[in-house]
């Protein structure tokens, strides 16, 4: 049987040919959710970042990133209902649709109309652009910092670079790359570098989450590395936002 036909970007915008899975993020301290990143998701692609590939090819990342923000920040409104006081909202955002004055505005509006605070919602800067755009970066995340959106770099520690950006863009969270969460148990060179950036992360007031954590053993030696956060298959698979939380109903 073959492959579903990749449809076109102006009928993936127009029909909205995608979807959000949530991903729970974990607080140690209190074994309840911290908050939730929003992924998409699409029928036709296994992996979400040919669409976005596609998108850059064609030259419209921006309408697609935006229309997956939008969708998002709807869908959770929707649901509001749903979620505890204070959690959190990660939205994937590339580089360049982050610096953009246009999409200030717009995110400003969207924040406006929702039923959660500004701080509620956490842009998650994918790291595909970093090395061309941090130095705009830094102005991008004071403005959204003035409408009290949160900033979170992802996959920290996949190369040198992004640490070169976490310095220069002092985001509020830092999110480790899940080179580090796999076999950490097994790796003392690995719980050397996290306790490091456990401590850097606590020194410049950031929020430090570490993702990919699949074992208990894993997850024992994060926490032994001072990390407050996790992220991972083992505490919960990306999923539909009503399935999550049927299944926490079912389990109480």
């Amino acid at each position: 049987m073959g492959k579903k036909e990749f449809p076109s970007l102006d009928e993936v915008l127009e029909k909205r040919l995608y979807h959000h899975h949530f991903q729970p993020i974990i607080c140690m301290d209190s074994n309840a959710p911290h908050g939730y990143e929003c992924l998409l998701r699409t029928p036709f692609a296994g992996n979400p970042q040919k669409l976005f590939r596609k998108a850059i090819l064609e030259r419209r990342l921006f309408e697609l990133d935006i229309s997956s923000i939008i969708h998002a920040i709807d869908h959770i409104n929707r649901h509001a209902d749903l979620f505890e006081s204070g959690t959190k909202f990660y939205l994937n955002v590339y580089p360049s649709t982050l610096v953009s004055p246009a999409f200030i505005i717009l995110l400003k509006d969207m924040i406006t109309a929702s039923p959660f605070d500004a701080s509620s919602f956490v842009l998650e800067i994918n790291e595909d652009e970093l090395i061309s755009h941090a130095i705009s970066l830094k102005p991008a995340v004071k403005r959204l910092r003035s409408i009290g959106v949160q900033v979170a770099l992802d996959d920290i520690g996949a190369s040198i670079e992004h640490f070169d950006t976490m310095v220069t863009v002092r985001p509020d969270i830092i999110k480790l790359d899940k080179y580090f969460a796999n076999d950490l148990a097994a790796s003392e060179h690995k719980k050397k570098h996290i306790t490091m950036l456990s401590h850097y992360s606590r020194k410049n007031n950031m929020q430090i989450v570490l993702e990919g954590i699949e074992t208990h053993a894993d997850l024992e030696a994060a926490v032994e590395c001072g990390i407050p956060l996790i992220q991972g298959y083992l505490l919960g698979r990306p999923d539909d936002l009503l399935k999550i939380f049927s299944n926490k109903i079912s389990q109480q």
